[in-house]
């Protein structure tokens, strides 16, 4: 593995020291994989099953797609495991994506491994069993995520890319090992809103810059707006700002669990 790769291993291991010290926190309940998956807990089996509704779909601070778009979650969870596929889809259908995960966590940490693959729907082949490096359109991302504590309510994710469709520009035959860093933090007002700040950054050159940059500065808000006495409608605001691109991006969505 190459100098790059073994930074973005080395932040993961760094992380994975801390585990045994950290003590345990309440689920986080998300339907926004594969950034943050939810912790799996449950004695039992459940499945899960939501869907978000927004204009445009962010991730890490790049914009994927422009247009309004569908994107169904579903979740396995048994113990300390999950298992769960994510989608997105525009209604011009210029953009497509499923991907699939798995994790464990472990007190306060998540360790999940998540693999990206982006279809052309206008194609009758889209080679989704080609796992070749050398041809694959597949990304094999690894990340582990430290959940927080009560005492220290920071989350830290840290994320490399360590196979598939990720090459050097000049050489094509290496991979980026394209790493990114982030840490977030969320809390809850007396009027019902939950707010989440997030700031991402990338060590070195790959997919996500050109050096080290901060790539990716987010706040959202979120509120559930009863819509009769039983059922309330969760709703959701997002700026997000990338300082390297220069771009701001304001989503809006509503999820339907």
């Amino acid at each position: 593995m190459k100098a790059k790769g073994l930074i973005g291993t080395t932040l993961l291991l760094m992380l994975i020291s801390g585990a045994f010290a950290a003590n345990p926190i309440s689920n986080i309940v998300t339907t926004e994989p594969p950034d943050k998956l939810p912790e799996a807990t449950k004695d039992s089996l459940e499945v899960t099953l939501s869907a978000d509704i927004r204009n445009r779909h962010t991730w890490r601070g790049g914009l994927t797609c422009d247009a309004w778009n569908f994107q169904p979650t579903l979740n396995f969870t048994w113990r300390n495991f999950l298992v769960g596929a994510w989608g997105v889809y525009t209604v011009d259908n210029k953009y497509a994506e499923v991907d699939f995960y798995a994790s464990y966590t472990y007190k306060s940490f998540t360790l999940s491994v998540l693999d990206y693959f982006c279809p052309n729907e206008t194609l009758a082949v889209n080679r989704f069993f080609d796992y070749d490096d050398k041809t694959t359109p597949h990304l094999i991302d690894i990340n582990l995520q430290f959940n927080g504590t009560k005492s220290f309510p920071v989350r830290i994710l840290a994320s490399t890319i360590v196979y598939g469709n990720d090459k050097k520009s000049d050489d094509p035959t290496e991979n980026n090992y394209s790493t990114y860093v982030e840490a977030g933090y969320n809390f809850a007002s007396k009027k019902g809103y939950s707010y989440d700040f997030v700031v991402g950054t990338t060590p070195f050159e790959s997919f996500y810059s050109n050096k080290l940059n901060v790539v990716n500065m987010g706040f959202k808000a979120s509120k559930k707006i009863k819509i009769t006495p039983s059922y309330s409608l969760p709703v959701f605001g997002q700026l997000v700002l990338n300082p390297y691109k220069e771009n701001l991006h304001f989503v809006f969505g509503i999820t339907i669990e």
